[in-house]
């Protein structure tokens, strides 16, 4: 009896271990508390839906310090792969430096013209503690669970974590995703431009960048009428005017007259056509 009471005893120590309970298991983190600071290495991956577009977006954070942060940003859409690289200030919250490379090669472009919406700088619109946050889960497209806090948008809401670089998990606008979040890591990050090529930007002045490459399919610009009319030339004008042709409509049975009434001639749409109805009035 006594043995069989010495075996058990044993059992029970190996099941609880030698220190007489169970080490914890770690857990992560299970609240909100604001972006995590910027770190060299970070990156995101991520889709983002700009009307009828889908971009796959690889954001890396190449270089931090106090003073100035380096950001690249990889866009792929469909088959075309741009490169962008940002030099930003933290202190003042501009980028002053601008790099693109694309099938045209490398380009030092204008900092102003730079996608500064791509890079989400500060954690003010998602403050810690917020009342009215809920808390909530987010499983990434790579199968990453993060805890994310869920702040109300005008048309949706954004989901961020502090778990996850620069902070945001997924954005919803009118019942659908338009920022998702796929995969990210705190290192890793590499710098997809040489330094000859880094060096060729620095040789060469900043140029503007072409405005279509920045506007997605929501924000193409449709000029007004009035813009298109007020480019129409003199000498089109009066061709316009040599070769108009009016007709006299009878409203009450739509039958085109053969002659003008005089006393209608004010009455037409245009001077063009009140000139050719004084010709041929009767």
């Amino acid at each position: 009896m006594k043995r069989l009471t010495c075996v058990i005893l044993i059992i029970f120590l190996l099941l609880i271990g030698c220190g007489g309970t169970a080490a914890p298991k770690e857990t992560k983190k299970q609240t909100y508390d604001g972006f995590m600071d910027w770190k060299a290495g970070m990156w995101t991956e991520t889709t983002v839906k700009e009307g009828s577009s889908t971009l796959k977006i690889k954001t890396e954070l190449l270089e931090n310090s106090p003073s100035e942060a380096r950001f690249q940003l990889t866009t792929v859409k469909g088959e075309t792969e741009t490169i962008a690289q940002m030099l930003y200030n933290p202190e003042t919250g501009e980028v002053t430096k601008y790099i693109l490379k694309d099938d045209e090669g490398v380009r030092c472009l204008d900092p102003s013209d730079a996608p500064k919406k791509r890079i989400l700088i500060k954690d003010e619109d998602y403050p810690a503690g917020a009342a009215g946050v809920t808390l909530d889960k987010y499983t990434t497209t790579s199968g990453e669970e993060v805890t994310v806090a869920k702040f109300p948008t005008k048309d949706g809401e954004a989901l961020v974590s502090s778990e996850v670089p620069f902070g945001i998990a997924s954005v919803v606008a009118a019942g659908k995703a338009t920022f998702t979040l796929d995969d990210f890591g705190t290192i890793g990050a590499k710098d997809a431009l040489s330094e000859d090529e880094l060096a060729q930007c620095n040789d060469r002045e900043s140029v503007a960048e072409p405005a279509a490459q920045e506007t997605s399919d929501e924000e193409e610009y449709a000029r007004p009428a009035e813009d298109t009319a007020s480019e129409t030339t003199t000498e089109t004008a009066a061709e316009e005017e040599a070769n108009y042709e009016a007709e006299a409509i009878d409203t009450r049975t739509g039958e085109v007259q053969e002659s003008f009434d005089c006393a209608k001639c004010d009455e037409m749409p245009n001077q063009m056509a009140t000139n050719v109805c004084l010709a041929s009035c009767k």
